[in-house]
């Protein structure tokens, strides 16, 4: 066991628990994409889901366990479901951007990144008087427009690279820099869960994990990054580990995490001040 000295009031590593509340704009565009319509009913219902079941779920497991979390959340969902995540920002959960429309930057011109990130932001101010200082990108691909954007706006963090296992410092072009909280997809619960008949997800083809497998994968990682007094992070969707047997397991995960008594578990915007 190595000596640490990064984390606040003696504490050996950090963990966060993050939350992409996607709801059914990930479908959307999903459909789209598999030249489908985009309002077919069937696969929007798999994403409301999150919003009628999973997100319920996890804000109780969180208060259970007086756990606070990150919550990334497209606009358009903050838009169509604005009572829904308002709960989330009562409980005492950080909310964070997660583009508007839910889409990859890598698939827009700067100017559209850009709009994606003010939209986003305005509709967090006018729904929710929140002014959120991190984003993760939709879809694991980021681009020079989000990432200026970012910086006009005043955030301080960016989550969607995966360059260390601690936030570090991510420099944009000379323009100013970004705390950048790293994770992996092997924290990712969409990695395991998300099989989908149709449309199919092209990247996606094996059926999902039974869920005590990833209780069991995010036990090892945090085992190790503890040892090394490093930061776990876990990312969540609350239509996938919002489901029945998988919300049982994560909350097995929590209870493992808990035990460690010298364990920080903390907020992104937390976490990320320690290192501006």
């Amino acid at each position: 066991m190595t000596e640490n000295k990064i984390w606040p009031n003696g504490f050996r590593c950090a963990v966060t628990f993050t939350f992409d509340v996607d709801v059914d704009a990930v479908w959307r565009i999903k459909l789209k994409q598999a030249g489908m319509d985009e309002n077919e009913p069937v696969v929007r219902a798999m994403g409301r889901y999150g919003i009628k079941r999973g997100l319920p779920r996890i804000l109780e497991l969180l208060k259970k366990y007086s756990i606070k979390g990150t919550f990334f959340v497209p606009g358009i969902i903050v838009d169509e479901y604005p009572e829904s995540i308002k709960k989330i920002k009562d409980e005492g959960h950080e909310i964070a951007l997660h583009g508007y429309n839910h889409i990859t930057p890598t698939t827009l011109s700067n100017e559209e990144q850009k709009k994606e990130i003010y939209k986003a932001l305005q509709t967090m101010e006018d729904n929710l008087s929140v002014k959120p200082v991190g984003f993760r990108s939709p879809g694991a691909g980021i681009g020079e427009g989000t990432l200026e954007a970012l910086l006009e706006i005043g955030a301080i963090y960016d989550s969607s690279m995966m360059g260390d296992d601690i936030p570090y410092l991510y420099e944009i072009a000379g323009k100013g820099k970004l705390v950048e909280i790293p994770w992996k997809w092997s924290v990712d619960d969409w990695v395991f869960y998300a099989f989908n008949y149709y449309p199919p997800l092209t990247y996606k083809y094996a059926p999902p994990v039974d869920p005590r497998t990833v209780t069991e994968i995010w036990k090892n990682e945090f085992d190790v990054l503890y040892d090394e007094g490093l930061f776990f992070t876990s990312i969540g969707h609350p239509q996938q580990i919002g489901q029945a047997s998988r919300i049982k397991a994560f909350e097995e995960f929590i209870k493992y995490v808990k035990q460690r008594k010298d364990v920080w578990i903390a907020t992104y915007s937390e976490v990320a001040k320690l290192f501006e």
